[in-house]
């Protein structure tokens, strides 16, 4: 028994993530999963949160959910980038649109978009299922079409053949099983209060900078805080697994005394008990420029960042990859190569993400 702890917290408008553009109807329901062991829901949010909406991705879902809580970032009136990836269009035929702000938008302009978070060994846990059912309720309640729940509940896999969400398309009747508890009689725990949680300083964008180097953290739980204050408020807690591990450093963006920004948060490096910081010289900066990582997708950025941690580069999105010249070298990781500002291109693309992460541990296997 679970409390749905739903909350409502929008992302910005911004053509990325949140258009601004409305709904023609809600046709289904659109269930997928986020293929990113280390972020939680509230995590999502401030991604697809700010003027880059996420990296100059378009992409996105209207609500996603974990072990937690459920947090709504986009209007559920308003289009979601979330399940139109298939250029021949939905192998649903219902799910086919189309408008004149949203030429062949498809199944983007007639469905809510559902995210579910995964734990650290790919699967769903037991309260995100179970929260995640609430939250299919709760939708049938506000929108009566979705009532009939085995035809309006559907896997982002039916609609493009992708494969999500995993552990649904891996097991249909793990996916049955799911439908069957959105139908079956729930009694639900009592809503927990949840305090509002600091946000990030807007100021520290995902937007491309300057990296002065990497840091190893030691094993310990560090508290990420807002700016370089003890008493700034602490907006999440990294755990003792994050950047422990030396082949896969933090990137490091500025110092301030004893406080690192590893991103958009602070951690405190007292006495260096807590890190290990090693600067770039001269001559590494000069290398770092000689390749960059372009990330197509969300699904793409675990093989990027292992790429990215092997040989130093940084990581840039499709969209800007194809606005400017970043390095001599651009390493493509999912998407179309086409149209890339670069010396020389290096495709590592297949036809899936996890073709895609083959052939990029296949490149790392080489170096």
């Amino acid at each position: 028994m679970v409390a749905i702890n739903y909350r409502v917290d929008h992302v910005k408008k911004n053509k990325y993530s949140r258009p601004g553009d409305k709904l023609l109807k809600v046709q289904a329901g659109v269930i997928h999963y986020t293929a990113n062991k280390y972020a939680n829901a509230e995590d999502h949010q401030v991604y697809f949160d700010g003027d880059d909406g996420g990296a100059y991705r378009y992409a996105g879902a209207h609500i996603f959910i974990d072990k937690h809580e459920a947090v709504e970032i986009i209007p559920l009136d308003e289009v979601a980038y979330h399940a139109n990836e298939r250029k021949a269009g939905p192998l649903l035929p219902s799910l086919k649109a189309s408008t004149s702000f949203y030429p062949g938008g498809n199944a983007n302009l007639l469905t809510i978009g559902l995210e579910m978070c995964i734990e650290e060994d790919g699967t769903f846990h037991p309260d995100t299922i179970a929260r995640t059912q609430l939250v299919c309720k709760r939708l049938q309640k506000q929108f009566p079409a979705l009532r009939d729940t085995k035809n309006r509940f559907v896997r982002h896999y039916d609609i493009t053949g992708k494969n999500c969400p995993a552990p649904y398309v891996a097991s249909p009747s793990a996916w049955n099983a799911f439908l069957a508890g959105i139908d079956a009689p729930v009694i639900e725990a009592p809503k927990v209060v949840v305090p509002p949680k600091p946000k990030y300083n807007s100021k520290y964008t995902s937007k491309p900078e300057e990296r002065l180097g990497t840091v190893v953290l030691k094993g310990t739980t560090m508290n990420y805080r807002t700016e370089p204050d003890i008493n700034a408020p602490i907006v999440k807690q990294l755990p003792a697994y994050h950047g422990a591990d030396p082949e896969r450093p933090v990137h490091l963006y500025e110092v301030k005394g004893e406080w690192l920004r590893l991103g958009r948060g602070w951690i405190s490096n007292a006495k260096g008990a807590y890190a290990v910081v090693k600067l770039y010289d001269k001559k590494e900066e000069e290398e770092m420029k000689k390749q960059v990582i372009v990330v197509n997708a969300t699904d793409d950025f675990p093989a990027a960042l292992r790429l990215s941690n092997r040989i130093g580069a940084g990581l840039v999105s499709l969209f800007n990859a194809k606005k400017e010249q970043y390095a001599k070298e651009a390493i493509v990781v999912g998407g179309s190569a086409t149209g890339i500002k670069a010396d020389k291109v290096t495709n590592l693309s297949g036809d899936s993400y996890f073709t895609t992460a083959a052939k990029v541990d296949e490149y790392i296997s080489k170096l």
